[in-house]
This record gives C-alpha cells, structure tokens and sequence, in this order.
C-alpha cells in the first residue's frame, strides 16, 4: 500500500506541475483486455464510491486529457468541462444510467444531455453521431461516437458534469473514473506477481 501510494502521489505532482501533459487512460495490454479493462472501470464507477457523483469513464476503451476548466474561450466564454482527445468514431458511453436527450446546437454540434434519477446532468459535446434515439439508457451504454461537430478543431469528447444542477469542474470524478481503476489493476497485477515471485523463492 505505502508503495502504491508514494506512485500515486509521485503522479499526481508530475500531473499538477504542467497542464500541457495530458492525463492518458489507455487499458495497458498487460493489464487488461480493453473489455475487462471497461468492466474494471465501470465497477469501480457504481460499486466502489458508491455516491451519485461517481460516474463510468464517458470514453472506456481510453482517450487524453488535461484540466482545462475555466480556460479562455471564444467570445470571452470559459471552458466549463474536460475535453477527451480520441479517434474519431470511438464509443462513448452513459456516465451514469438516465434519461439521454439527443440534441443540436452552434457551439456543440451533435451534442447530449444525461440527466440521472438523483438528478445529475452531464452534458456531452462533438459527437460525430448519435447511438440510437433519445431514450433511457444504462451506465456504461454506447450513446454516440467521438467526432468534431460544432465548434471543435478536431476529433474530441466535451464533457460536463452538473452534481445537483450545478455545472463544475469535472476533471476530479473524470480521472477516478478513468484513469484510477486502470492504476489500480496495474497494481494487483504486480503486486501479485511479486507475491508469487515471493512464495516460489520460499
């Protein structure tokens, strides 16, 4: 634990020295297949925290981001969300289980709102298209695909939370949801390999 821990807080000091550095959570092959590695991310999502606030990875199979809330945008806006980089046309799933309303609008293009029982939103922004009709879907369900509609210089995921109705910085539950149970698996694996090494050795 105390290694896993010193590891975690050595990443987060390199993560908060730079903003040009994004945060990757791609499955490592030796981790996980990119399906197991999805149903890590959304067990740890619904299982583990267990709070309205904790949400599945809006990209599992991985994607780049940075903390970017409250930078400068066009017409003196800021930014209120995290931007995922990713290929076009990779899948992007239901955060939590909700109500999905398929929209269009000038800034977000092909864009979604996500409003869960609890009464969370999320708002989803760029997708090159939308899975299926607005409807009720499932946490971890493949609503849309990565794209560039709207105002977006290339292939992104815009992503918003609003906890309660409020809109705030998303980059805290986005990381725990993606990144954190990835780490975590990458740390039973070795850990379970030394203790292996460990016993073969005794």
């Amino acid at each position: 634990m105390g290694s896993r821990l010193r590891f975690l807080t050595g990443l987060a000091a390199v993560v908060a020295a730079t903003a040009i550095v994004p945060t990757t959570f791609s499955p490592p092959a030796s981790a996980a297949s990119a399906a197991t590695a999805y149903r890590l991310v959304t067990a740890a999502a619904t299982g583990a925290l267990g709070a309205d606030s904790a949400i599945a990875c809006p990209i599992p199979s991985g994607s780049q981001f940075v903390d970017s809330w409250g930078a400068s945008r066009s017409g003196g806006r800021r930014h209120e969300g995290v931007d995922m980089i990713a290929d076009r046309n990779t899948p992007v799933a239901a955060v939590q289980s909700g109500d999905i309303s398929f929209k269009q609008n000038r800034l977000g293009g092909n864009a979604a709102w996500l409003t869960s029982p609890s009464g969370n939103t999320f708002y989803y922004a760029h997708f090159d298209r939308f899975e299926g009709e607005s409807r009720f879907v499932l946490q971890g369900e493949v609503i849309g695909y990565v794209g560039s509609t709207g105002n977006a210089k290339g292939p992104h995921l815009h992503f918003e939370t609003h906890f309660g109705g409020t809109v705030g910085n998303p980059y805290a539950a986005t990381y725990a949801a993606c990144v954190e149970p990835v780490l975590d698996a990458t740390q039973i694996q070795a850990d379970t390999k030394r203790f292996a090494q460990h016993v073969a050795i005794r």
